[in-house]
């Protein structure tokens, strides 16, 4: 299982009362506001992970607005060896 630090942890935490003997891995990503205009940029700074070669993973993203913060933790992900087959 995986999750955006902050917001996720509440709902990480939900999800390993049921999985409790899931791998663990973390991805710190947060929103970079410009100060131009309303747009805004996701800044990774830090990610762990054990190899996810051939394994299901479970994405806890509470705070699903834009996806952007998603897309770029999976990104980030497939160095570990995720094979992306099925989002729901």
């Amino acid at each position: 299982m995986s999750t955006i630090l902050r917001a996720g942890i509440p709902l990480f935490q939900g999800l390993l009362n049921y999985f409790d003997q899931a791998d663990c891995s973390f991805v710190a990503a947060y929103r970079k506001h410009s100060k131009l205009d309303d747009s805004f940029e996701i800044n990774q700074g830090y990610v762990t992970c054990p190899n996810l070669e051939g394994r299901t993973l479970i994405m806890a993203d509470p705070m699903l607005a834009t996806g952007a913060s998603l897309i770029v933790a999976l990104e980030e992900l497939y160095n570990y060896g995720i094979q992306l087959k099925y989002i729901l």
